[in-house]
This record gives structure tokens, sequence and C-alpha cells, in this order.
């Protein structure tokens, strides 16, 4: 988050979230934003498990961490152009990996 640009990228990511499982039926307060931000804020340093997939060269889950969101999305019509750009450029990279 700390990365210029990063918690603005975070936010955006997180209220695309919200979107979606409010079309699902499961509305958030708009507080849980902050909340995450917060509580990440004051986590010791740590890698997610995307990161620690890549570190270990195991497969990335991409499909459980963002695709299955993007899917969902799709079918209520709902734009989540952040999450799909994330989504889009993991895809890329395992293929330019595959082809190495």
């Amino acid at each position: 988050m700390d990365t210029d640009g990063g918690e603005a990228l975070i936010r955006a990511m997180i209220r695309e979230v919200m979107a979606v499982a409010e079309a699902e039926g499961y509305p958030m307060e708009e507080s849980v934003i902050e909340q995450n931000i917060d509580g990440t804020r004051k986590m010791p340093a740590y890698k997610n498990s995307m990161a620690l997939d890549y570190l270990n060269d195991r497969p990335i889950e991409r499909d459980a961490v963002l695709g299955n969101v993007v899917a969902i999305a799709k079918r209520h019509g709902i734009a989540v152009p952040h999450l799909n750009t994330v989504l889009v450029t993991l895809k890329m990279r395992a293929s330019l990996e595959a082809r190495a």
C-alpha cells in the first residue's frame, strides 16, 4: 500500500469487491474499507498468498482470489476494471512463463 498510488488502487479494488458482494446479496458498510486499510497497516510486514505462491514457484491462485469475483461481476453486469486488470496481467505473466 505504501507504493505511490498503491493505497488508492487497493481502495478501488475493495470498492469493486463490495459492489459485487452487494449484487450477490451481501452488502457491506463503507467502513469496511477503512477497517481493512487500518488493519493491514497495524500488521507486521507479510506476503499475501499470491506472492507466496509466486515466490515458491507454485501456480498463483488467481482464479480463487480474483477470477471468481470477476466472473460474478460479469454475470451481474458490474464493471470491475481494477480487478480485471490485475487478473489479466497475472494470466499474461503465466502465459509468458509457460513459454519459457
